[in-house]
């Protein structure tokens, strides 16, 4: 439960990082297979969905401050804006323009 725990929490500080499973298992002491099944048990959701969601919650504030769409692909490390732009609609159910255009 520590290690999962101890996961969890690297995930949320490095938002902008890529993170790999076998990053994180190497990094809590359990392999891959019980890391994933134990963290989606504790917490009812992927290790890479999880990070995926904090990723975009990282993006989103960048973007309510008014960084620009491409500086926060940049600053996630995605290679394209077009694949930051899928990943950002496929959390919150629209592009990062539409959201800033909301704000």
């Amino acid at each position: 439960v520590v290690a999962i725990r101890y996961v969890k929490t690297l995930i949320e500080s490095s938002p902008g990082c890529h993170i790999t499973i076998p990053q994180l298992s190497k990094s809590s002491g359990l392999s891959a297979s019980i890391l994933t099944r134990c963290f989606k048990f504790a917490f009812q959701v992927s290790v890479l969905k999880y990070h995926l969601f904090i990723s975009m919650e990282y993006a989103k504030a960048l973007v309510e401050e008014g960084t620009s769409v491409k500086e926060v692909a940049i600053r996630l490390n995605y290679h394209s804006i077009s694949n930051f732009n899928k990943a950002f609609k496929k959390v919150f159910g629209v592009l990062p323009s539409a959201f800033m255009m909301k704000k």
